[in-house]
């Protein structure tokens, strides 16, 4: 008797843990059926016309009522008498495992030969468990070990330079999707600008050239430090041992001030602390970067107040008060002279509130003017 699995209809022989088309686990059956006898058998329990004709021919006989004398039967072949089953139509994945017809062929142990051709191997061991499998199975019948091989596919994930370049790609494929009036609109506003700085600079009696240079400095945001520089502060506001030059030295050695102030300046520097002094060649200072406190490397930073605001005066003008944030740094300030310059006076207006174990000394790492290319 055959178990039916109840997940595809595929036979199984009896005893089988697995099915071996669907490797649906059979001992959840709750019936067993049993398979109908395929095209050219007779039903289970019937008695074979074959073996029916044996029986009421009288032993003795050696012919048949009308037909040539019957021939003596070798050994087993009584058994060639019962039901004959026909053998089911090869599947697409038996051809493929068919040794003797798979592309391999050749390659590997001899097969068995009868009458010139080959005789495929009918079972295959389980290499897992040992089970003799028949060859047309997927699953073996005991463990349900798999023995079709799927081929991983590799993973297509592009490599950063390759997502790079397909989003730029993506990009400029969308933006030619866009109106016309949207893809133009960047270039027009700046185009726009950039003529009403010119304009500006006609009308008040400067240099278009000029105007039109800085408007597109201003756009592109491009910028050149100012040098040389030269510090200095008043010495009686300086912690020993600090150099005001320190200040505009490109390094992170910091300039340090005496910090103790009673009150906050309106707009200047701190009662107490003083204005850090730096001159230049005639310039037009178009940006000031500060880098406050001490370096962010330096273990003392947390030690000391960090500014919070800081006044900037050029050449002895009026004066700007600024904010500062908790950063190291660098902080841009973007603010214009308005005309070419000497001096860029720079004062601590301000501190962040600190613990009463705080240092009594503030600190300037660095301090860059900047300006736009000549």
């Amino acid at each position: 008797m055959d178990v039916i699995c109840q997940e595809c209809g595929e036979a199984n022989p009896q005893g089988e843990a697995f099915c071996s088309n669907c490797k649906a686990f059979l001992a959840w059956d709750s019936t067993t059926l049993i398979k109908a006898v395929r095209e050219g058998g007779s039903p289970p329990g019937s008695t074979p016309p074959a073996a029916t004709a044996a029986r009421t021919a009288s032993p003795q006989s050696t012919s048949g009522p009308s037909g040539p004398p019957l021939q003596p039967s070798p050994a087993g072949a009584s058994a060639a008498l019962g039901p004959t089953i026909a053998e089911p139509a090869p599947r697409p994945h038996d051809v493929a495992s068919n040794p003797a017809t798979s592309p391999m062929a050749g390659h590997g142990p001899a097969l068995p030969t009868v009458g010139g051709e080959t005789v495929p191997p009918t079972s295959k061991a389980c290499p897992r468990c040992g089970q003799s499998n028949p060859r047309r199975v997927r699953f073996c019948t005991s463990c349900g070990y798999c023995f079709v091989r799927l081929a991983v596919p590799q993973s297509n994930e592009p490599s950063p330079a390759q997502a790079a370049a397909a989003d730029r790609t993506a990009r400029r494929e969308y933006r030619r999707t866009l109106p016309a009036f949207y893809r133009w609109r960047r270039v027009g506003i700046s185009v726009i600008t950039v003529m009403a700085l010119i304009l500006a600079g006609v009308v008040t009696g400067g240099n278009p050239g000029r105007s039109f240079k800085d408007g597109w400095y201003w756009l592109t945001k491009q910028y050149v430090a100012v040098t040389p520089v030269v510090a200095a502060v008043d010495p009686t506001a300086v912690v020993q041992g600090s150099d005001p030059a320190r200040l505009v030295d490109g390094t992170v050695k910091e300039f340090t001030m005496n910090w103790a102030p009673g009150s906050v300046a309106a707009c200047g520097p701190a009662p107490g602390t003083s204005w850090m002094t730096l001159s230049i060649t005639s310039t037009r200072i178009r940006r000031i970067v500060v880098y406050p406190g001490l370096d962010r490397e330096n273990p003392k930073r947390a030690m000391q107040p960090l500014p919070k605001s800081i006044a900037i005066s050029f050449d002895g003008g009026p004066c700007r008060l600024l904010g500062l944030s908790t950063s190291p740094g660098p902080v841009d300030i973007d603010i214009d002279s308005g005309e070419a310059v000497s001096q860029v006076r720079v004062g601590i207006a301000e501190a962040y509130p600190v613990g009463q174990d705080a240092e009594q000394a503030i600190s300037i790492t660095e301090i860059v003017l900047k300006k736009y290319p000549d």
